[in-house]
C-alpha cells in the first residue's frame, strides 16, 4: 500500500505541470472605424513577452487591416495575446492554453474590440497553406 500511495502522489504532481503547447499561426488586425488607429499587440508565451509592437491601421475606406504571419513568433505554450486600440480605453485579451494552433482576428468596430479565433488540432498549416 505504501508503494501505491507513493506512486499516486508522484503522478499527481505531473498533472500540475504546464503542458499547453498552443501556437498562433497568424493575427489579423482590422479597423472598421472611419478614422485611422494604432493597435498595440502584445503576445506572451508562458508569461514571457515574445512580441510587443504597435501597428497603424488606416480607416475602413482604405486598406484597413494588417495580417501578421511571419512576424509572429512560433513559440508554443500557454499563449496570451492582448490588443489595445491606442488613444482609447479599449483593450481585449485572449488566452490559448491547449494544444491547438490558432488564427486570430482583432476587429475594432469603432465602439468595441472583438477578438475572433479559430483553432485547429491539425497544425498551423491549416491556416497558412495557400
Amino acid at each position: 500500500m505504501f508503494l501505491t500511495t507513493g506512486a499516486i502522489v508522484a503522478l499527481s504532481g505531473c498533472s500540475a505541470l504546464n503542458t499547453a503547447s498552443a501556437q498562433i499561426a497568424r493575427i489579423r488586425l482590422e479597423n472598421d472605424d472611419s478614422s485611422a488607429h494604432e493597435f498595440s499587440l502584445t503576445i506572451r508565451v508562458n508569461g514571457e513577452i515574445v512580441y510587443d509592437e504597435t501597428h497603424l491601421i488606416t480607416a475602413e475606406e482604405n486598406d484597413s487591416s494588417i495580417e501578421l504571419t511571419d512576424e509572429i513568433p512560433d513559440e508554443r505554450g500557454n499563449i496570451t495575446i492582448e490588443i489595445t486600440v491606442e488613444g482609447t480605453e479599449i483593450t481585449e485579451s485572449a488566452t490559448f492554453d491547449d494544444d491547438n494552433c490558432y488564427d486570430v482576428i482583432g476587429e475594432y468596430t469603432g465602439d468595441n474590440l472583438i477578438i475572433w479565433q479559430s483553432g485547429s488540432d491539425d497544425g498551423c498549416d491549416t491556416f497558412t497553406a495557400e
